[in-house]
């Protein structure tokens, strides 16, 4: 049986925590703990067949993020996101699959993405 996540328990470690640590929103003592817990929830779970990897460019990246309204912070940081999320990617030790979607609109990714996921009206 196929297991899909959409995101991973490392991934928000090693890119999010850490961004928000690095940011100051997140003290060494409490990163500490939950990269503690992160890495004894990994170790339960099975390690994925493949990683598909979808990003834009970060220019198109940055005209979405502001388009979309995230806080300033966000698209302050968004080329060290991008830097972290390199450094995971390079990580995966399996099978990998890396999709540049600088070329598509957000609807075009909502229905690919909502069909596989089986949300689709």
């Amino acid at each position: 049986k196929n297991i899909v996540f959409d995101r991973s328990v490392d991934e928000d470690i090693d890119i999010f925590c850490r961004l928000h640590h690095e940011c100051g929103l997140l003290d060494y003592s409490a990163y500490a703990r939950l990269r503690f817990l992160a890495e004894n929830i990994t170790a339960e779970l099975p390690k994925p067949d493949l990683v598909i990897f979808q990003s834009p460019r970060l220019d198109v990246l940055t005209t979405r993020v502001i388009k979309e309204g995230h806080p300033e912070l966000i698209v302050d940081n968004l080329e060290r996101q991008v830097a972290l999320y390199e450094e995971w990617f390079s990580r995966q030790d399996g099978a990998t699959i890396r999709i540049d979607n600088s070329a598509c609109d957000r609807e075009t990714l909502e229905s690919l993405f909502g069909l596989a996921a089986g949300h689709h009206s």
